[in-house]
């Protein structure tokens, strides 16, 4: 039993790491967006 829930575990911990790097990358992506749409906003002032 121990072996199985620390088996379930593992693949948890190692999907979560992968969602929160995908988040991560999302996050910069939208930083950038930001960014871009900041400037837009500037140059049509």
């Amino acid at each position: 039993e121990c072996d199985m829930w620390k088996e379930e575990c593992a693949k948890a911990n190692m999907e979560i790491q992968e969602t929160v790097s995908e988040l991560q990358t999302v996050k910069k992506h939208l930083d950038s967006a930001r960014i871009v749409v900041k400037k837009v906003k500037e140059l049509l002032r």
